[in-house]
């Protein structure tokens, strides 16, 4: 009963958005009385926070195999172009990972402080920054700044790309990925020069 709800929860931001997901809305798609929905989910925000984790579990099965290369910064160049083909790929889980409020609105009510999913997947970052500055001395920035920077890097590309902002300056896609990896390439080559 939980995957029919989420499906069909999923279903409906897929076709309109979050603003048009309602207890009541997945009641008529699953062809049950919300009164079941409430069984399994107390609201809408925890059903959303439902589909945030699956799009974590997501994420990690394309992060956790990156974690065989060697050199911390080819390392981080993979995370970073990963990361981004996860989020072009899978714009409603990622809306809802990390752009929607009501997934973590969820988590809070339940009197969590801690955002596990997400420090999961940003650990994987951490851990590689790490490796770089012990490696690379001289490159002058600890590992979690290190990390806050690259990922409001390609976290920026995805969300402009994902809201439209970029077809402003230009309509070519080709040329709008592949901005997004030559910064990564930028800042490998600058870290490699340190």
């Amino acid at each position: 009963m939980k995957k029919l709800i989420l499906d069909a929860a999923m279903q409906l931001f897929k076709k309109n958005g979050f603003e048009e997901i309602s207890i009541r809305k997945i009641a008529d798609i699953i062809e049950y009385s919300p009164t079941t929905i409430y069984l399994h989910f107390s609201s809408k925000d925890e059903i959303l926070y439902a589909l945030h984790e699956q799009g974590f579990h997501l994420l990690d099965k394309v992060f956790e195999p990156l974690l065989e290369i060697k050199d911390p910064i080819e390392r981080i160049q993979k995370f970073g172009e990963d990361y981004m083909n996860f989020g072009l790929s899978n714009p409603e889980y990622y809306d809802l990972m990390f752009l929607q409020n009501g997934p973590l609105d969820a988590l809070m009510k339940e009197g969590e402080e801690e955002w596990k999913s997400g420090d999961h997947a940003f650990a994987y970052l951490v851990q590689a920054t790490q490796e770089v500055v012990n490696q690379h001395p001289k490159v002058g920035v600890d590992p979690l700044t290190m990390a806050y920077a690259l990922w409001s890097m390609v976290h920026g590309f995805v969300t402009l790309q994902l809201t439209d902002r970029l077809c402003w300056y230009s309509d070519d896609l080709k040329v709008k990925e592949q901005a997004g990896f030559l910064a990564l390439q930028w800042i490998s080559a600058l870290i490699r020069k340190s």
